[in-house]
């Protein structure tokens, strides 16, 4: 019995031991457990949270904090480059590197998708440029639609270029809004497309609109002045001040053009400027169209002329410019000219049947018109119509009048007409002169018809010839019949005026 329990203590007390040894060996463990946990914790408080391969705290797109920005390099601002490229962005390289390239990318990136325009890659931007659905940079043209157009229409509209709100779709009007913009903003050529550099302008150059009118001064005024002098509708220099030329200016361009006619540069009325919709040119018998057309309809207003307004320039129209150049002491040829053109929005006088047959004959009145030019001198009198360019066949009419007009507004002639235009500024000087028709012997030996003038001066008779010194190169002024070196004048008859 003591044997047997000799054995169970000896047994109870090995499994003691045991237990013990395992014991031991579990808080050992468990020791080294804690002690391993313990500098796990330290080492993650103080190296932060975990973060996703290729992403760190200051460049998770979802974090409100993230900012890149001009200067920054390194491999966050290549993965934006990347993701610009991607997408169609133009104009830089993907270098790491943060310029201004790349900064005008993201200003564009952020114009096309409804964003702040910063130019930074703020946490906004980069989760709209990382997760999808961003616009693609393309060239903005009519037919397209979506945000990108949206913005461009905002920008339009709230410069003053667009009258319609922003509806997100490119049609006709906005693209005239942008061809404005472009004009004015001197981008070449200017096809109302938005690419690169216009989007550029609208972000970093924007400009505000409002309709130019009289006493406006700028920049603007000056590049409006001198689209329409290249045009031929000013002929004074681009100063940059909305005086009375550049109104009247804008009136006769809104004439050509068939606008309504108000002297005011509203946004219809420069972009037709732009686009040289139209330029100046005389009009006279035989020309048609709409300037035509709205000379008729001014000339109506005016009362020169009752029939209807139908763009064609026929003899009653031209009639209705000869009686207006009349009343209004204007050089008259039946034309509407540079100078009749700009009296129909100066202060014009209406028709008036006293006032037109005081307005004297029309030679008369060319006459006084250049001898204001040229000076109310005689002989300069003469030397201006030996000056007349020379046709042989020119047709000049059966009267002194008739040939005078002519070559007053045209300044072409022959020895008739020089000799017309000069008997009638004689007139206006307060000679005594006429116009003589008759012959003068040719080299051939034949005869020829030839006319000239007779004035009278200090009671003597002389001859003034402007075609033989035209021709000749001598002396024809003031000579007397038989005088050696001049012409063998053979007598016909006195023209009619």
């Amino acid at each position: 019995m003591v044997t047997i329990m000799k054995r169970i203590c000896l047994s109870g007390k090995s499994r003691i031991h045991a237990l013990f040894r395992k014991g031991t060996a579990l808080l050992c463990g468990a020791l080294c457990l804690c002690l391993l946990f313990g500098v796990t914790a330290a080492w993650a408080a103080e190296a932060g949270p975990p973060t996703t391969p290729g992403l760190t705290a200051e460049t998770d797109p979802l974090s409100e904090e993230v900012s890149l920005v001009f200067g920054m390099k390194g491999d966050d601002v290549l993965k934006m480059q990347n993701a610009l490229k991607d997408l169609g962005y133009p104009g830089f390289i993907p270098d790491g590197e943060f310029g201004e390239n790349s900064r005008l990318a993201v200003q564009i990136f952020q114009f096309y998708n409804g964003l702040p325009v910063t130019g930074e890659a703020d946490g906004e931007t980069l989760t709209a440029l990382y997760q999808g659905g961003a616009e693609r940079f393309r060239v903005l043209a009519k037919g397209d639609n979506g945000k990108a157009v949206e913005r461009v229409q905002q920008y339009l509209f709230s410069a003053g270029f667009l009258s319609t709100k922003p509806d997100g779709s490119f049609g006709p009007g906005t693209a005239s809004a942008v061809k404005l913009f472009q004009s004015l903003a001197g981008i070449d050529p200017q096809d109302g497309n938005v690419g690169k550099q216009t989007a550029a302008k609208m972000i970093n150059e924007p400009l505000s609109f409002e309709p130019l009118q009289s006493g406006d001064e700028g920049d603007l005024v000056a590049v409006i002045q001198e689209k329409l002098k290249d045009l031929g509708f000013l002929q004074a220099e681009a100063g940059g001040t909305f005086d009375d030329e550049t109104q009247r200016a804008v009136k006769l361009f809104q004439m050509y053009a068939g606008m309504e006619i108000t002297g005011t540069a509203d946004g219809d009325t420069i972009e037709a400027i732009c686009a040289k919709q139209v330029s100046f040119s005389p009009l006279n018998q035989g020309s048609k169209g709409t300037p035509v057309r709205m000379l008729q309809t001014i000339l109506k207003e005016l009362g020169y002329t009752e029939n209807e307004p139908d763009g064609s320039f026929g003899s009653q129209t031209k009639k209705a410019v000869h009686d207006f150049q009349a009343i209004n002491n204007l050089g008259r040829d039946g034309s509407c000219g540079r100078e009749t053109a700009d009296k129909l929005f100066d202060d014009p006088l209406p028709f008036d049947q006293e006032a037109l047959d005081n307005a004297g004959n029309d030679a008369e009145a060319y006459a006084k018109q250049i001898l204001d030019e040229i000076g109310w001198d005689l002989k300069k009198a003469y030397d201006w119509s030996v000056g007349l360019s020379y046709n042989y066949y020119l047709y000049t009419g059966n009267t002194t009048t008739e040939s005078a007009v002519y070559s007053f507004s045209t300044h072409y002639g022959n020895c008739v007409s020089m000799a017309s235009t000069f008997c009638w500024m004689a007139r206006a000087l307060g000679y005594e002169a006429r116009v003589i028709y008759g012959h003068v012997p040719y080299r051939s030996g034949s005869m020829g018809e030839h006319a000239w003038v007779e004035i009278v001066v200090d009671g003597e008779t002389h001859v003034c010839d402007p075609d033989f010194e035209m021709q000749m190169k001598k002396n024809g002024y003031m000579i007397d019949y038989g005088q050696s070196g001049t012409w063998v004048y053979n007598f016909g008859y006195v023209m009619e005026d």
